[in-house]
C-alpha cells in the first residue's frame, strides 16, 4: 500500500492508479460513521469489492493528521 504521496504529479498518478484499481475490482463504498471536531475528522467506511474468491467487505478508517493552528 502507499504511504505519503508528495507533489502534484505523484498525487495525480496515485489517483489514476487507484481509480483504475477500483474499477477493476468493482468497488462500492458504504458510509458507516464519521466524527468531526474543531481540529480533525475521523471517518469509517466499508469497501465492497470483487476478490479472487468472491465479494469482500473491507472496513477502512481514516483519520488525517491535523495541522497545528495558531492560537
Amino acid at each position: 500500500m502507499y504511504g505519503r504521496v508528495k507533489g502534484t504529479r505523484a498525487f495525480r498518478a496515485f489517483v489514476t492508479e487507484m481509480n483504475a484499481w477500483m474499477v477493476r475490482h468493482n468497488v462500492s463504498v458504504e458510509d458507516v460513521d464519521h466524527v468531526v471536531t474543531e481540529r480533525r475528522g475521523v471517518e469509517e467506511v466499508i469497501l465492497h469489492l470483487d476478490g479472487e474468491t468472491g465479494r469482500v467487505d473491507l472496513p477502512v478508517g481514516s483519520s488525517p493528521t491535523a495541522r497545528p493552528t495558531d492560537g
